[in-house]
């Protein structure tokens, strides 16, 4: 079917959440949908948990040498030569990705479209792997650039991305500084540091 946009297309790639209403028994519940481009040669994809998942399972391919090691590498590669391209990198928050290339169409203005879960479900563990493995310095910053920014104040994330990065859902007075994700995110990164620096840590 297609879809169009409520308030007109926008002018770079979007992410965006979309549901389309159906009438009862008329779709199985078991049907699944993706966006795609009218010729179905590229799909939306986010940068966030859509690619880190993608992400993964191309890196798991390629290391272990599997029937499609070389297409993995190359997806692998494609995407994140387009992210590390794209002007605002992971704060640009999706793209138009290429089925047949294997690669994010070319973004050339400041896009920014970040979720409070961009980097959740293995999006941190992806990428350290990543630049541990592959020499791409565009791609490093790209994803140094999110990590600096994403708690960085609205002026120095407007004065480097264009607009700055609203991440919380509910604006709250209550304990700002207390989140169930990042909660989650200091325990996995003390679970992280034991792991990596447990023989370096000393009582006080």
């Amino acid at each position: 079917m297609k879809l169009t946009w409520l308030e007109g297309k926008p002018t770079t790639a979007a992410v965006t959440t979309w549901g389309t209403p159906w009438p009862k028994g008329a779709v199985p519940a078991n049907q699944s949908f993706a966006l795609q481009s009218a010729d179905g040669s590229a799909a939306a994809i986010g940068l966030g948990t859509d690619w880190s998942g993608l992400a993964a399972a191309w890196l798991t391919e390629w290391e272990r040498q599997g029937p499609k090691a070389d297409v993995a590498h190359a997806k692998l590669l494609g995407t994140m030569e387009t992210i590390g391209a794209m002007p605002n990198g992971f704060v640009t928050g999706g793209g138009l990705y290429d089925l047949d290339t294997g690669r994010f169409a070319p973004v050339t203005e400041k896009t920014v479209s970040v979720s409070h879960l961009s980097a959740m479900f293995g999006q941190v563990e992806i990428c350290a792997e990543l630049i541990d493995l592959v020499d791409l310095p565009a791609f490093e910053a790209a994803w140094l650039q999110y990590c600096r920014l994403f708690n960085a104040t609205r002026e120095e994330q407007t004065s480097e991305c264009g607009a700055y990065v609203d991440s919380t859902l509910n604006p709250t007075k209550a304990a700002k500084w207390v989140s169930t994700n990042t909660t989650a995110l200091y325990g996995l990164a003390a679970i992280q540091t034991l792991a990596l620096v447990g023989d370096q840590i000393v009582n006080p």
